[in-house]
């Protein structure tokens, strides 16, 4: 799988779904050619999205699957599954980056369930930048660098790893976070303090 730099594997992909003819027939009402100029602008949103966000969507479902390429992979899903059900995205003040988070999360929760495991993470300090294919040596200690960090993300509750998953690897504010969680900003801040208090008592704990 190629790096997002040059969307190699995904972009030509995304380009023919989001390139698909549009035009209307001569007797095409007016309010389906409305509807088809309303879905072409959300497609068009969706493939500026893919420019800016592919690496912050790799990167939070990496932490949450514990699986770099895999994450990359499953990043490109999700963008794919965005153009397919983009006529469903309904405007309703919150920016389409939530979702594309839920979308996101959606394929984690799926991919983990097929796995028949509960979510493990890759730890936030580790999801950026993505493992580099020009120096597998340093991504082979990485990982051993990271186990013990990666079961002690393990022990967080759900919440506490989507939380932490959002603010650090996705690199949301506590508005956008909230806004994926379907929380107001002021109960993701505290949740997100206790995550990393927990998590400092955890790796505390093994360090004695």
């Amino acid at each position: 799988m190629q790096q997002h730099s040059g969307h190699t594997t995904t972009l030509p992909l995304i380009g023919q779904v989001l390139l698909w003819p549009q035009a209307a027939d001569a007797g095409t009402s007016l309010s389906s050619r409305d509807a088809e100029s309303q879905s072409a602008l959300k497609r068009a949103a969706v493939a500026r999205l893919y420019e800016s966000h592919f690496d912050r969507v790799a990167r939070y479902i990496a932490v949450r699957i514990g699986d770099f390429p895999t994450a990359e992979d499953l990043a490109s899903e999700v963008f794919v599954r965005a153009v397919r059900s983009v006529d469903a995205f309904q405007d309703t003040g919150a920016p389409m980056e939530a979702w594309l988070f839920k979308i996101a999360h959606n394929i984690v929760v799926d991919h983990l369930r097929k796995l028949g495991r509960r979510p493990q993470s890759v730890p936030i300090e580790e999801a950026a930048p993505l493992p580099s294919k020009h120096n597998p040596g340093a991504d082979i200690e990485r990982q051993q660098e990271i186990e013990e960090l990666q079961r002690a993300m393990a022990q967080l509750s759900e919440a506490q790893r989507q939380v932490l998953s959002l603010r650090f690897a996705a690199e949301m504010s506590s508005e956008e976070a909230a806004r994926v969680m379907g929380k107001n900003a002021g109960a993701v801040r505290q949740l997100q303090s206790a995550a990393v208090k927990k998590l400092r008592e955890i790796l505390g704990r093994v360090g004695e």
